[in-house]
């Protein structure tokens, strides 16, 4: 048994690992595809620089916000993954404090740290490369394109392949084919995780973000020639409340708040439909998100190397951090927080290989790290390429294909290359 499906001897599941691997392929390649008119808009000059900054302010203050208002007013918290949740949360924890420690200890070696407080600076904006992934411009419209809506499938020995149809989430099994051969359904994963997406932003950017903010200001002051004073505890604390206060008047972090209170109200009398004004209001900006995000992400890139060339031992391991551990870590403590379900722990698998989000070269450029944005817009170019290519590497070599199944999942849970099959068999079966 493989993967969760059961092996029959007229009917081979497994397919070749192109195959497998169709959905997240198309999506990384549409994803990418639109990320490369955004930087040949820039490298053409099609896009001025007031063009892509009134861009990214339309997809950061309009667009997301919509997004996200729409995501928590719609929230089921009876579908939610709430162990998923928090084991991509702890995961984010243990990379920021790993993040830190290593920074530290290896400014140990170059600086007196205890006289030299610069390397706070980078071990802040080291923490958001690290933790903060780009869950919107990449993680939406690939979460969607994988699992999407919820697929059923059923095999008989008539028909090798799987034959998929889409369907209503609805949670009872399949009838048996005439050979008693059966195949658990799954109830919209797509939606699932994407909620879960939704949950783990806030928490990157009202808890963690902040506490890297007050190491960027501490490192900020100690560059300019400043005295560190001697409370320092109760200096932390003004700035860390100063951090999160301005965190908390972004739209952002007000659209979560704000949706999360309606979805609240609507619960208390008798949980109505979200009102058709609000809805049709924001669903056209929450539509123009993907393309306007990804374009945004392209006009932001730097395609020069010469930036990775004057720290090469740390551009490698900020690479390897977020390309190779977080994957690993997510996975992992998904399963030590006895996440089940094959798709979850694929899905934790595939959060955790999410590029960095471009905000922390915006982070450096606010705290007058000229030269660290520089090397982070160049960095987070290579990370993006990266991530293509070692996702497929580690799903085939590391993880296998499919990912292998979750603990105590039986057969009745379907794993990312079934998921993978249906939508290649699928898609050999549309006219034209």
């Amino acid at each position: 048994m493989r993967g969760g499906v059961p092996r029959g001897g007229q009917a081979s599941l497994l397919m070749s690992e192109p195959a497998m691997l169709a959905p997240l392929a198309t999506a990384l390649t549409q994803c990418l595809a639109i990320v490369a008119v955004g930087l040949a808009c820039r490298l053409l000059a099609v896009l001025s620089p007031s063009d892509a900054a009134g861009l990214s302010a339309f997809v950061g203050r309009l667009s997301m916000p919509a997004l996200l208002f729409l995501a928590m007013a719609e929230l089921e918290p009876a579908r939610t993954e709430w162990r998923l949740l928090l084991a991509l949360c702890a995961a984010k924890v243990i990379a920021f404090v790993a993040t830190i420690a290593i920074t530290y200890a290896a400014s140990a070696v170059h600086d007196r740290v205890e006289q030299h407080y610069s390397w706070l600076s980078r071990a802040g904006l080291y923490t958001i490369f690290v933790t903060q992934s780009n869950d919107f411009a990449l993680g939406v419209p690939l979460c969607a394109a994988i699992w999407g809506e919820e697929r059923s499938s059923r095999l008989s020995p008539a028909t090798p392949s799987l034959a998929c149809t889409m369907r209503r989430p609805q949670r009872e099994r399949q009838p048996a084919t005439p050979d008693g051969l059966t195949l658990m359904c799954h109830t919209a994963p797509g939606d699932r995780f994407m909620s879960i997406i939704f949950l783990v932003a806030p928490f990157q950017l009202a808890l963690l973000n902040p506490l890297a903010f007050v190491l960027l200001e501490r490192g900020a002051q100690s560059e300019a020639g400043l005295e560190l004073p001697a409370n320092g505890r109760a200096v932390c604390g003004m700035q860390l409340c100063r951090s999160m206060v301005k965190v908390a008047r972004s739209p952002l972090v007000l659209s979560v708040f704000l949706g999360g209170a309606l979805r609240l109200c609507l619960i208390a009398f008798g949980d109505p439909p979200l009102p058709a004004i609000v809805h049709g209001t924001l669903l056209p900006m929450k539509q123009a998100f993907t393309a306007t995000a990804l374009v945004t992400l392209g006009l932001s890139l730097r395609t020069r190397a010469e930036p990775l060339m004057t720290q090469p031992l740390t551009s490698l391991s900020l690479l390897c951090a977020k390309g190779l551990a977080m994957p690993l870590l997510t996975r992992v403590l998904a399963e030590i927080f006895g996440v089940t379900e094959a798709n979850a722990v694929n899905f934790a698998f595939l959060y955790g290989m999410l590029p960095s989000a471009p905000t922390v070269v915006v982070f450096a450029r606010e705290f007058r790290q000229r030269s660290s944005a520089e090397y982070l817009a160049s960095i987070l170019f290579v990370g993006l390429i990266l991530s293509v290519r070692s996702s497929h590497w580690m799903l085939i070599h590391l993880l296998g294909v499919p990912l292998g199944r979750a603990p105590g999942a039986g057969p009745s849970h379907i794993s990312l290359a079934d998921h993978t099959e249906c939508t290649f068999n699928a898609m050999s079966r549309r006219p034209g």
